[in-house]
């Protein structure tokens, strides 16, 4: 060995060992955390509204079918006694009884625009389902009647429950 020779003097180069994979670092576990806090959430979220909206898809394939079935037999009544029914058991589906089971007439009407948010059931195609199911014969317009049903269906809100 030379004196000289401050190279020489120097030790080997040791590399640090390899950084392990297993266990993680903490924010690892904690973003592990979170991202299944997350999907469970969201899986109860997309749940609940798919089952509290479910009565929604069943109601329009039913006046859909009702809507078929009118126009193969064009029984306005039996269709209009359908359309009724139909508004009817949907609206109990999300509501309480007493905010609908007792509803007749103008009050029907009344509410029906309430949750659509607008008046065409007491000023528009809509009124005609107070009488025209109890009446023998009827001059009315189903086509526009059925797609203010369909849309109710879809569209309209939910009141508090009381």
């Amino acid at each position: 060995m030379n004196p000289q020779d401050p190279l020489a003097q120097l030790r080997e180069i040791h590399t640090p060992e390899a950084i392990a994979n297993w266990p993680p670092a903490i924010g690892w576990w904690i973003l592990l955390v979170l991202t299944v806090v997350v999907i469970i959430y969201l899986t109860f979220f997309i749940y609940k509204y798919w089952h509290n909206n479910r009565y929604r898809k069943i109601a329009a394939n039913a006046l859909a079918s009702a809507y078929r079935q009118y126009q193969s037999n064009n029984s306005k009544q039996q269709y209009l006694l359908q359309y009724s029914a139909l508004l009817r058991r949907a609206a109990l589906t999300r509501h309480t009884n007493q905010q609908v089971a007792g509803l007749t007439g103008v009050e029907w009407l009344n509410f029906l625009d309430q949750t659509l948010g607008s008046n065409e059931f007491s000023q528009g195609p809509g009124k005609v389902i107070v009488t025209a199911p109890y009446q023998q014969t009827c001059d009315i317009d189903i086509k526009p009647l059925h797609k203010l049903g369909t849309r109710w269906i879809k569209k309209h809100k939910v009141m508090s429950r009381l």
